[in-house]
């Protein structure tokens, strides 16, 4: 969800193509989103984890891995700063 705006046509691309979203009923970031909670539902019904939490990770633990994560991306480039958000949105 953090970087979907950075590559919002891929993602609309992606609702449409794999979770069959009727684009064009809805804005494109309607779009986007809704093939995030598609992927996301299907992650649930495999019974795949959805949080940090959900595998054994501390709170006190994103510092040191967001530290451990190389800063780059596709989309966005992301800081150490974007990573550590993201772990915390993932906790």
């Amino acid at each position: 969800k953090h970087i979907y705006p950075y590559g919002l046509k891929k993602f609309v691309r992606f609702a449409k193509k794999v979770w069959g979203v009727d684009v064009d009923k809805v804005s494109e970031e309607e779009a986007a989103l809704m093939g995030i909670e598609k992927l996301k539902d299907f992650i649930i019904e495999l019974g795949i984890p959805t949080t940090l939490r959900e595998i054994g990770t501390t709170k006190e633990m994103l510092p040191e891995i967001a530290a451990s994560i190389s800063p780059g991306g596709g989309y966005k480039t992301v800081s150490k700063e974007d990573i550590l958000e993201i772990l915390n949105q993932c906790y």
